[in-house]
């Protein structure tokens, strides 16, 4: 039986409808949850107003002078380690789970929110299970996990881990992966398994 039905076979088309990521950089390459649910045929996020807030929990940046995710970018020239791990390492329940906690404290009470939660709680979840849908190969594929940067205060390392919608594109998009670990290559960072 199809775990992921018509509905996983919707979601992967649309995220393999976002153009590829290029090496070198001529523009700066964005993928969000957002700008995937929002094309959707009859999306109640096409009456949601501004839908930057779901880049909070849903959104991976690259380009030649950022990186980041769930709407946090980091200026390259921060970065001094990037992390991989398996794929099936970061696309578990309990990251689904922890997504969907962090999406209840990130959207503000407003009409209409519980609603929302849902639908994108169901996406998320149709996410993980697309990314699962894969071959076990590319469920052991290192992906990135971890970019560690500089904070503002001298001395203090902080680090950006991808939430399970960018995770699950980095594991469906291995050219962005690719994208993400070349540059830092390019830039001779520190790439290693953690």
């Amino acid at each position: 039986m199809d775990v992921v039905g018509r509905g996983g076979r919707w979601m992967r088309e649309s995220i393999d409808a976002v153009p590829a990521t290029t090496l070198p950089w001529t523009n700066p390459w964005k993928c969000t949850l957002a700008g995937i649910l929002i094309r959707r045929p009859a999306s109640p996020l096409l009456d949601a107003g501004p839908l930057g807030i779901l880049d909070r929990f849903g959104a991976l940046h690259l380009d030649g002078t950022q990186v980041g995710f769930d709407g946090e970018p980091h200026e390259w020239d921060r970065v001094t380690g990037v992390r991989t791990c398996s794929a099936i390492e970061l696309l578990t329940n309990d990251a689904l789970e922890r997504e969907v906690d962090r999406i209840r404290h990130l959207l503000p009470p407003v009409p209409g929110r519980k609603k929302l939660m849902m639908y994108v709680a169901e996406h998320l979840t149709l996410v993980l299970y697309t990314a699962l849908d894969q071959s076990e190969a590319a469920l052991h594929r290192e992906i990135v996990a971890e970019v560690r940067y500089r904070g503002p205060v001298p001395g203090a390392r902080r680090v950006a881990r991808p939430g399970l919608f960018a995770a699950a594109l980095l594991s469906l998009r291995p050219d962005a992966n690719e994208a993400l670990i070349g540059e830092a290559t390019r830039r001779e960072i520190p790439v290693a398994s953690r």
